[in-house]
């Protein structure tokens, strides 16, 4: 039998082409974010963010394959411009019914030479593995999807 642990995480890391200004931008610019932010192709991204600690965001997915609309939230925790920001994850509840957890998602970017940066996700306290696991897939899929749009001039 195996326990779960409120403190478990997933990290994921990608060198992306871009300086951290950029990447940041990327990240915390609804209209930008938009058009990166999706796990899967067909899928629709709304981003609402009020950027300012304390300040709350909701990600709306519409999916193009028929399922239902989906929307994640939380609250902005750190916001370290061009370097860091930190925010609460909480599905709600009719778009992911076994997320229990309010994780907590920080994104790292670190500037490397030829204008490149690192980008560090972790995402905290995920009690349930299989959540862990799917989520994990979801931000491999989505930090890759950023790669791609950071690469285009």
């Amino acid at each position: 039998m195996s326990t779960t642990t409120p403190t478990a995480s997933l990290t994921v890391r990608k060198t992306l082409p871009c300086r951290p200004e950029r990447a940041f931008r990327a990240w915390t610019d609804p209209s930008q974010y938009e058009q990166w932010f999706t796990s899967c192709g067909g899928m629709a991204m709304t981003a609402e963010m009020d950027l300012r600690v304390g300040g709350k965001y909701r990600l709306t997915c519409k999916h193009g394959d028929g399922q239902p609309t989906t929307h994640v939230g939380g609250e902005f925790l750190v916001i370290e411009p061009p370097h860091r920001i930190e925010y609460t994850w909480i599905w709600e509840k009719e778009s992911n019914p076994a997320w229990n957890d309010r994780s907590v998602v920080t994104v790292t970017f670190t500037a490397l030479p030829e204008n490149r940066c690192e980008l560090v996700l972790t995402h905290a306290l995920i009690s349930d593995p299989e959540q862990r696991k799917g989520h994990a897939e979801g931000w491999t899929r989505i930090i890759d999807n950023m790669a791609a749009a950071m690469a285009r001039p």
